[in-house]
């Protein structure tokens, strides 16, 4: 996050909401790189519109596991794009003109498959989110 703060301009605002204790097990490198592309992908979306905006990062702990939900104020994501939107190379027609080759969230796809967890795109006033739940591990006797 501290990374896009400073990639960033004025225009965004960071929050989070992350207990100092939080830790999820599985792979820190690719763990990082879902947080990572999330997050400067909701930081692009939002310098596009030209416009103040927030990026939201929670974390937390529930029955079954963790969960992780970062959040922003952009435009979103178009519906017709929903379905498709963790597939390799699909953008949005207005954002042709960010840097990027529409792999970042076929790659947290990816890597949250890998380490079993599930997404989900919750429903937003405005602007687009993501959750990630990861399940606890099962311990054999």
């Amino acid at each position: 996050v501290d990374g896009e703060k400073l990639a960033g301009t004025d225009l965004v605002d960071f929050v989070t909401d992350v207990p100092p204790s939080f830790t999820i097990r599985g792979d820190r490198e690719q763990l990082y790189r879902v947080i990572s592309n999330l997050v400067r992908n909701a930081r692009q979306a939002i310098e596009a519109t030209g416009q103040p905006g927030t990026i939201e990062i929670g974390a937390g702990e529930e029955d079954g596991g963790w969960w992780i939900r970062i959040g922003d104020t952009g435009p979103g994501l178009p519906d017709d794009l929903k379905a498709e939107a963790f597939e390799r190379f699909t953008r949005a027609e207005r954002d042709r003109g960010i840097k990027g080759h529409g792999l970042g969230l076929a790659l947290v796809r990816a890597i949250a498959a890998r380490h079993g967890a599930r997404m989900a795109m919750p429903e937003t006033e405005s602007g687009f989110a993501l959750e990630i739940h990861w399940p606890r591990l099962q311990h054999s006797d």
